[in-house]
């Protein structure tokens, strides 16, 4: 489907003259991705707490 002039969702292809009832292949494999970059994050995050509060117990 060709870009509009002047519409400025053409480039993210979401605006009403390129929506299609069909789930997009990189939307779908999106979800997984961000879902595992959140739980590494917290992961990284809850083990830093973690390594901060033990240092912090020894310094005591």
């Amino acid at each position: 489907m060709p870009l509009r002039l002047g519409c400025s969702c053409c480039w993210w292809r979401t605006c009403c003259c390129h929506r299609s009832s069909a789930p997009k292949a990189w939307a779908l494999a999106a979800w997984p991705a961000a879902f595992g970059v959140t739980l590494t994050l917290v992961w990284l995050y809850v083990e830093t707490m973690q390594l901060v509060m033990l240092v912090l117990a020894e310094d005591i």
